[in-house]
């Protein structure tokens, strides 16, 4: 399976799993609006510092993109971003601080959210993984929001795009450090 495709059904697969959590109420996306507005900025700032301290290189060759291509790994980002966030900040983290507290939370959520990357990734991917999950969990820990935490990560992707695409040659970089 090509590097695009597998993308795409990953966001497919995650979206719908997470989609389904919402639904059936296992998971809480927005809980109280204000809390999560602030969340929401909070995260926002939080992705696009964490893309400019970690992630701000070039690790591949450049393939052609166009305009549209770009728009789409947009939506393609957001939505896998968000289903990430409800999977591992929002249903993981939850069931397990529920029996073990937050910190055991963070470990275990990091941990198997690195993991996960580490599959297509390499070590080189759970390293990495291992600093930006964390960066998520804390966000989740310090806003009380998973929106918040879920904007980080949209934020930080969209970063990693937005800072990866050469506007003059019509090249897009797809970087290790997407997650």
């Amino acid at each position: 399976m090509t590097g695009s495709r597998a993308l795409l059904v990953a966001t497919a697969l995650q979206s719908v799993l997470a989609a389904v959590l919402v639904g059936r109420g296992a998971v809480t996306f927005v809980r109280a609006p204000l809390a999560d507005a602030i969340g929401v900025l909070a995260g926002v700032a939080i992705g696009f510092v964490s893309y400019r301290l970690l992630a701000a290189r070039d690790v591949s060759a450049p393939r052609r993109a166009g305009r549209g291509a770009i728009v789409a790994l947009a939506v393609v980002y957001t939505a896998i971003s968000v289903a990430e966030e409800i999977l591992w900040r929002g249903y993981a983290f939850d069931r397990v601080a529920a029996s073990r507290g937050a910190l055991v939370a963070l470990v275990v959520t990091t941990a198997g959210f690195a993991i996960v990357h580490g599959i297509p990734q390499g070590y080189a991917g759970v390293r990495f993984h291992l600093v930006t999950g964390l960066v998520f969990g804390l966000t989740l820990l310090a806003t009380s929001s998973l929106a918040g935490a879920a904007a980080a990560h949209v934020a930080y992707n969209l970063a990693v795009l937005i800072g990866t695409v050469a506007p003059r040659k019509g090249a897009f970089h797809d970087p290790l450090a997407v997650g």
